[in-house]
C-alpha cells in the first residue's frame, strides 16, 4: 500500500527533526518538536485509517477518523503560534491573537469529533467499514484555513510595517509551507486522498534546513548574530542602505566583567551579557542596523545614520537603557560598557581597518573613561 509507505518514510523523517529540535533549549525548538509530534501522530493514524478501510474494520475507522480531526487543527494552531514566536521574539506566548479562541475550539472540537460515531453531524462510518461525511465535515478544513490566513497576515504585515524583522527568504518559507497547509487540506478534503502528512512534512524538512543555517549563525547565549554574520551583512545587505545615511561601525565592551565572573560566579556573568544583548536588540532588531556577539563580552553594531550626532545619541540612549535594565533586575552589581566608534568609507572596504580602530578607541575610553568620538 503506497499510502502506508509514503506515511512510514515521513515517520522516519520527523523523528529525525524531532531528535535535532529537542536538543536545542529555546522556545522555537520546542515548538518545531511538538508541531513534529503532532505530524507523526497524523500519520500513524493514516497508516491505521488505511489498513482498517482496506480490512473494513469499522471501529479502527472511526477511531482513527476521531482522532484525526483536531489533530489537524491543533498542528494548524501550533504553526500558528510558532510564527508568532518567530515574528514577536519579545513577547510571551500567552499573548498570541485569540490564542483563549482557538484553545477552546480545539478542545470543543475533539470532544464532537469523538462523539461523532453518535450523532454522526462529522462523519459516520458504516458496518462495512465505509467513511461517509456528516453535514459539518467542512470545519475540519475551516479551522486550520482560520489559522493559516491569520499566520499569513501576520507574516505580510510585519514585513510590511516593520523594516523586515524576517529576512525576505525566512519570510518566504513560513508563507509557503502556511500554503502548502492549507492547500493540501483542501485537496485531501476533496479528493479522500491523504497528502496532508506527506506534503507538509516535506514543506518541513526543507524549511528545517534552512532553520539550522540560521540557528548556526546565532550566538546560542544572547541569540545575536554571531561573528560569521558580519561578513555576509557586509557582502549582501550594505548596499541596501539609503545613499544619504554614513556608516559606522561601534565596538562594546563590558566593564570589568571578569570581576562579575570571579565575584558572583559565571552564571551572573551570563545574565549581564544577556542583559545587554537584550538592549542591543531592542534599539535595533526593528531597524536597518546590524548587530552581533563577537566573543567573550565584546559586541560590535554597524549603524547607518545622518551624522555623529545620532551616533552619540545613540550611545547614550544605550549606556541609560541598561542602567534602567540594571536597576529592574535588582541585580548586585553595576553593568556598564565601554564603546569605541570609527567611521566605515561608502563601500565597506575599510570594515578591518575601522574595526581596529573602533577597537582601540574602545580600550581607550575603558583605560581613560572618555568617549574619542
Amino acid at each position: 500500500m503506497l499510502e502506508c509507505e509514503v506515511n512510514l518514510i515521513c515517520c522516519c523523517i520527523l523523528c529525525g527533526i524531532m531528535l535535532q529540535s529537542y536538543k536545542r533549549q529555546d522556545v522555537k525548538a520546542r515548538l518545531i518538536f511538538w508541531i513534529c509530534v503532532q505530524l507523526l501522530l497524523i500519520c500513524i493514524f493514516e497508516i491505521v485509517q488505511t489498513i482498517s478501510l482496506k480490512h473494513q474494520i469499522s471501529y479502527l475507522v472511526n477511531f482513527s477518523l476521531a482522532c484525526l480531526m483536531p489533530l489537524f487543527c491543533a498542528l494548524a494552531y501550533d504553526w500558528y503560534v510558532y510564527v508568532f514566536s518567530v515574528l514577536r521574539p519579545r513577547r510571551k506566548l500567552r499573548e498570541v491573537p485569540f490564542d483563549r479562541f482557538f484553545r477552546v475550539v480545539i478542545v470543543l472540537y475533539s470532544l464532537f469529533s469523538f462523539t461523532s460515531p453518535w450523532h454522526n453531524l462529522l462523519f459516520v462510518v458504516s458496518e462495512e467499514g465505509v467513511e461517509i461525511r456528516g453535514g459539518y465535515m467542512w470545519t475540519v478544513v475551516a479551522i486550520p484555513w482560520m489559522c493559516g490566513v491569520l499566520s499569513i497576515y501576520m507574516c505580510i504585515r510585519d514585513l510590511h510595517y516593520a523594516r523586515r524583522r524576517l529576512t525576505v527568504s525566512a519570510s518566504l518559507g513560513i508563507i509557503f509551507l502556511t500554503l502548502l497547509g492549507m492547500v493540501s487540506g483542501i485537496v485531501q478534503y476533496s479528493t479522500f486522498l491523504p497528502v496532508v502528512a506527506p506534503s507538509v512534512t516535506l514543506g518541513m524538512l526543507i524549511y528545517f534546513i534552512s532553520l539550522q543555517n540560521t540557528w548556526i549563525s546565532k550566538d546560542p547565549l544572547t541569540k545575536l548574530n554571531n561573528r560569521s554574520c558580519l561578513s555576509s551583512f557586509l557582502k549582501y545587505n550594505y548596499r541596501s542602505r539609503a545613499k544619504n545615511l554614513q556608516p559606522y561601525v561601534l565596538y562594546f565592551d563590558v566593564n570589568r566583567f571578569k570581576k562579575i565572573n570571579d565575584n558572583y560566579g559565571h552564571v551572573a556573568g551570563d545574565l549581564a551579557l544577556k542583559l545587554i544583548a537584550e538592549v542591543l536588540m531592542q534599539k535595533l532588531e526593528h531597524t536597518r542596523h546590524f548587530v552581533c556577539r563577537m566573543g567573550g563580552d565584546e559586541f560590535v553594531a554597524i549603524l547607518f545614520v545622518q551624522d555623529d550626532l545620532e551616533v552619540k545619541d545613540f550611545i547614550l540612549t544605550t549606556r541609560e537603557l541598561i542602567n534602567l535594565r540594571s536597576e529592574q533586575e535588582d541585580l548586585p552589581f553595576k553593568i556598564s560598557i565601554s564603546i569605541g566608534v570609527a567611521r566605515l568609507d561608502d563601500h565597506g572596504r575599510n570594515f578591518d581597518e575601522a574595526l581596529s580602530q573602533a577597537e582601540g578607541e574602545m580600550y581607550s575610553e575603558k583605560q581613560y573613561g572618555a568617549s574619542l568620538l
